[in-house]
């Protein structure tokens, strides 16, 4: 049996060199302190484990809790991806009804229109609009169909809409006569009001 790589007979020599070295006087006291040490020493390898206990145990409690709620999501992925699947299936059923009732009644309306175009004979053109003016009113149109004349005006019913003629001024004096009427004040030229 070997310890550390050291077998009995290197554990004996050590020994009977401490004796050699320490004396026979010394070696009770020395076996004290030895045995202090070490229950020093076994006293913080409990504190040590102790404290690790706990930790561990407070890991361990974490680590089941983390488990724990990867399974639930586990579960409840395994859930949605069951309810897409059959939300799918729901979709591509509608999908292909729908499909199957839109060709029906795409050769429903064909067939109809089929039927009415051959009961109607040739195809009518439908009249022509008649167009706006800006106030609203539809313009008549010329006797040969042709468009009105832009800016012609509205009907007969709506009154007629009052312009404004331009004044004529009355001509400035000129700069002598007002020299000779002897208006003094009148350096600047006189301005009009207009209403």
């Amino acid at each position: 049996m070997q310890f550390l790589g050291i077998g009995i007979e290197e554990i004996l020599l050590i020994l009977a060199l401490i004796v050699v070295v320490v004396g026979p006087r010394r070696l009770p006291e020395m076996a004290y302190w030895l045995g202090r040490g070490v229950k020093t020493l076994q006293r913080y390898a409990r504190v040590v484990r102790d404290e690790f206990s706990e930790e561990f145990a407070y890991l361990n409690e974490e680590m089941e809790a983390v488990r724990s709620d990867v399974q639930e999501m586990r579960t409840t992925v395994r859930e949605v991806q069951e309810e897409l699947t059959e939300v799918r299936g729901e979709v591509q059923e509608v999908t292909s009804e729908a499909v199957g009732e839109l060709g029906e009644v795409r050769a429903t309306v064909e067939g109809v229109a089929g039927g009415a175009e051959a009961a109607a004979g040739p195809e009518q053109t439908p009249p022509a609009p008649v167009p706006a003016t800006a106030n609203g009113a539809t313009a008549e149109a010329g006797v040969n169909g042709a468009e009105p004349v832009r800016g012609t005006p509205g009907p007969s019913y709506m009154p007629k809409i009052a312009t404004i003629e331009p004044r004529e001024e009355a001509p400035a004096p000129e700069p002598e006569a007002r020299e000779e009427s002897g208006d003094e004040a009148g350096d600047a030229p006189e301005k009009r009001l207009v209403f």
